[in-house]
């Protein structure tokens, strides 16, 4: 088997690949820094559609608190006029925001296939065969209940694992309070309870990393279901989680300027001396315009991620593996 050099030139960057002359498949040969530089040189190459389609995922969340504020300030106001009883108006209230499900979980849903939209877009950039933006929602926005779905189930399975970690915790910390309040050493249970706080802090890292290409499976292979898209994920993932971690924690380094730059608001009211509800007014613009920033960034460095671990594990060859856009 001879393993020779290849080299895909895209927009004014490269990724080197080595190409197995055997078998036709390629392994490329991403370190954690070329991830990270890769997901950030197609962000920039298309900064400004983008960051427009991020935006549009913040409208989808913005329209469905807009529809909850109008219905349930006519529903008070209408109340109010009838002069209804508080125990009642209480009743249609809890009634009413029930029924705002169905928009919050439609705008979700659109939302979160916007981004899907990123990361489909991103993973074809990274394998020089470009799709435009209005193809890939095509392909993706008739499908947008899958990714709320898959988000839904992912969200479950993090937060099982968080009561879980987070249970154990308090359970070691309030044995040892309560052994120490008895005269007992309970110091032991308290240093273990901590010494727990970090390995439980490793365990949901690593469940996070298994499930973070979920959305990304679920872009690129759209006839998916949400729990094929979760189990894709998982597939992918394994045997590199450590790897997962440290683009994670170095694309988070990254990230920490502009997420202090979003609670700007609370610092000049403090410096003027404002209430919050100053801080509020500024700081709400301000993180939709920074978070549209941010999620390109991340979509981009999952569809390289993707890309990388497909041609690592599967010999991923775009022109041949990939049906045309009509055949999903």
């Amino acid at each position: 088997m001879t393993l020779t050099p290849l080299t895909l030139a895209g927009n004014n960057w490269q990724i080197n690949i080595m190409t197995d002359s055997s078998s036709g498949g390629a392994l490329l040969k991403l370190s954690v820094g070329d991830v990270v530089t890769a997901g950030l040189r197609i962000y920039r190459d298309h900064f400004k559609p983008y960051y427009w389609q991020a935006i549009q995922s913040y409208l989808w969340i913005a329209l469905a608190v807009v529809i909850s504020v109008l219905v349930i300030g006519a529903v008070t106001a209408i109340g109010a006029v009838l002069a209804l009883d508080p125990n009642a108006l209480a009743g249609i209230l809890i009634l009413v925001v029930l029924g705002l499900f169905v928009p919050w979980g439609y705008c979700l849903a659109k939302s979160i296939a916007v981004q899907g939209v990123l990361a489909r877009v991103a993973f074809f950039e990274a394998g020089e065969k470009p799709e435009s933006l209005e193809a890939a929602r095509i392909q993706l926005m008739p499908r947008f209940w899958r990714f709320l779905w898959a988000s839904l189930l992912t969200g479950l399975i993090m937060t099982l694992c968080l009561l879980i970690v987070g249970g154990i915790f308090a359970l070691l910390l309030v044995m040892g309070g309560l052994m120490t309040f008895a005269d007992h050493n309970g110091s032991i249970l308290i240093i273990l309870a901590f010494v727990w706080m970090f390995v439980g802090v490793f365990i949901y890292v690593w469940f996070f990393s298994r499930l973070a290409l979920t959305d990304v499976c679920l872009a690129v292979e759209p006839t998916l279901s949400p729990v094929n898209a979760v189990s894709r994920s998982w597939e992918l993932t394994k045997g590199y989680v450590l790897t997962l971690q440290m683009i994670f924690f170095i694309a988070f380094l990254m990230t920490i300027p502009l997420s202090i730059l979003s609670n700007f608001g609370s610092v000049v009211a403090l410096l003027v001396g404002q209430d919050q509800n100053m801080a509020t007014i500024i700081n709400l613009p301000l993180s939709i315009l920074i978070g549209a920033l941010l999620i390109p960034f991340w979509q981009a460095i999952k569809a390289v991620i993707y890309f990388d671990l497909r041609t690592r594990k599967e010999g991923l060859r775009l022109s041949l593996d990939l049906p045309p856009m009509d055949d999903y």
